[in-house]
């Protein structure tokens, strides 16, 4: 049964879309929590250790931080993890934002897809590259200089800040991958007409007042 009334057109929305706005949707929203998650550590997290070190039978008790050790070898190291986290949580959000309005095959969810790939794909190509050639030396450099504590705490956290670098260093590397799918998905004409087509429509409708347009219930 026909209802009449001025109806924007049901979106004409190719499986290629759907699939596209979900992984968008459900990568995007792990690296929101993950951003989040990661915002909240960096910002009230300690990376320190109380530990006690002994020296020709003399003993003394510090704090070793390895975040403020890694800052030493490498300046701006702390910068990079607070800047980094802020700017990955923004692109985390604008990928879930756009990845709703992907659903509905809108022409800004089609630019701000665009944009967001172009984004993500420089941030993590710096980031990676941050990793490798400034944070993993560094994160080398602290294994050869590590003190000797008691109870070997130090030589633990060292080595598990290492590890932590790499892992990371990998992830930004692989997810590199990503967003050049992302990109390669946007411009195939089924994706592009989809998305674009349907804007045209929806101005053509604000130009014909007129034009009424009905829904097959």
């Amino acid at each position: 049964m026909d209802s009449p009334g001025v109806l924007m057109r049901r979106p004409n929305r190719p499986v290629l879309v759907l699939l596209l706005a979900i992984a968008q949707l459900m990568v995007g929203g792990m690296l929101l929590c993950g951003g989040a998650l990661n915002l909240i550590i960096n910002t009230a997290g300690s990376s320190a250790q109380t530990v006690t070190i002994t020296t020709n039978g003399k003993s003394t008790t510090r704090v070793y931080d390895t975040r403020e050790e890694m800052e030493k070898e490498a300046p701006g190291y702390k910068l990079f993890l607070h800047g980094g986290g802020i700017v990955g949580f923004a692109l985390a959000a604008v990928m879930v934002a756009a990845a709703i309005g992907l659903l509905g095959c809108r022409g800004w969810a089609w630019w701000l897809s665009v944009l967001w790939g172009l984004f993500e794909l420089a941030y993590q190509i710096a980031t990676a590259a941050y990793l490798w050639l400034v944070a993993m030396p560094a994160a080398n450099r602290m294994v050869r200089a590590v003190p000797r504590d008691d109870a070997g705490v130090c030589g633990g956290l060292v080595n598990g800040n290492t590890l932590y670098h790499v892992g990371w260093a990998l992830f930004a590397s692989g997810f590199v991958l990503y967003p050049l799918l992302i990109l390669l998905l946007l411009v195939l004409p089924p994706v592009r007409r989809a998305c674009l087509g349907a804007a045209e429509n929806q101005m053509e409708d604000i130009r014909s007042p007129r034009r009424r347009y009905y829904d097959e219930e």
